[in-house]
């Protein structure tokens, strides 16, 4: 993968700074037979399930190329063919970096609009509100050339930190990688607890307008 072509990652990894893991990413990643339990029932087999940093368990389709490196808690290659392709889960310190999910989200929109490879198309986040916890669920738009792409961003905290699970696709591929990356959601599991589950109570929906936050 080209990581130049990446939309925001470097970018608010090097703002922020981004948690690494290398010396699990490296050696101690391991993929793990585990059922899945949430969202749409696939078969074991279609998926790889991967314990990072002893403290994450992150399921992937087995088709998506794992990428071994050091800067992001996990990283996937979507397409050999088009680099711009991706799904990577980013982990922030909250107390070293002052981030919260709203100033993450406001340097996400002040990086696409100062971004001079992709053409900035448009957002859409909405902040689910649970009894316990909030989800930002986002959509980012962006193009290069004719080719549309969308960013679909799942933002939350959990203890001291802030995770995006972020997948890059092609726009019109939107629908069908929305249930892909909801997957991935309801699969998360921190500290062994899943973080959202399809049975959890919401109790409401904000849109959010990032350019004012």
């Amino acid at each position: 993968m080209n990581t130049t072509l990446l939309l925001y990652i470097a970018v608010i990894c090097g703002l922020t700074s981004c948690q690494s893991n290398s010396q699990y990413s490296r050696n101690d990643t391991t993929i793990v037979d585990v059922r899945i339990k949430q969202g749409q029932p696939l078969p074991a087999k279609e998926w790889h399930c991967y314990n990072v940093d002893n403290e994450e368990l992150i399921c992937i389709p087995q088709k998506w190329h794992f990428i071994n490196q050091d800067k992001y808690l996990l990283m996937a290659d979507l397409n050999t063919v088009d680099s711009n392709l991706y799904f990577v889960v980013l982990k922030h310190d909250k107390a070293a970096t002052g981030l919260t999910s709203t100033t993450y989200l406001k340097k996400i929109y002040q990086e696409l609009k100062n971004d001079n490879r992709e053409k900035y198309c448009g957002f859409r986040v909405t902040k689910i509100k649970y009894e316990d916890k909030a989800l930002f669920d986002g959509e980012f738009y962006t193009s290069v050339g004719n080719v549309n792409y969308v960013t679909l961003s799942e933002v939350f905290e959990k203890d001291n930190n802030l995770f995006e699970l972020a997948l890059k696709t092609y726009r019109s591929r939107k629908k069908p990688e929305q249930e892909t990356i909801k997957n991935i959601l309801y699969n998360f599991y921190y500290k062994k607890n899943v973080v959202f589950s399809v049975h959890d109570k919401i109790i409401g929906f904000e849109d959010v307008d990032i350019t004012k936050l």
